[in-house]
C-alpha cells in the first residue's frame, strides 16, 4: 500500500531550524516522533503526537511557505520548503 501524500511531506527551513515530515513522523531538528493522527482542518492539518502534543501546519502556498504551530505553547513559524 502505498503512503498518501500530503502537502507537508518533505524538508522545510523554519526560522532556525529545519523540520522534515513523512506522512507517519516528524523531526523537529533535534528528534524524531511518529505522527499518530492526522486531522484535516480548514486547509491545513492537526498532526497528533506523542504525549498528546499537536502540531498544526496549514496555510500552504505555490511560493512553497507553510506556517508551522506548536498547539500547546503557541510558538508560530513560517517555513519554506527546501
Amino acid at each position: 500500500m502505498a503512503e498518501e501524500t500530503y502537502p507537508f511531506v518533505g524538508r522545510w527551513k523554519c526560522d532556525d531550524a529545519t523540520f522534515e515530515f513523512t506522512a507517519s513522523t516528524y523531526n523537529d531538528g533535534t528528534s524524531t516522533r511518529d505522527i499518530l493522527g492526522i486531522e484535516a482542518e480548514g486547509s491545513g492539518f492537526i498532526l497528533t503526537l506523542p504525549g498528546e502534543q499537536e502540531v498544526i501546519v496549514s496555510e500552504f502556498d505555490d511560493t512553497g511557505r507553510m506556517v508551522w504551530l506548536y498547539w500547546s505553547t503557541g510558538e508560530r513559524r513560517v517555513c519554506q520548503r527546501l
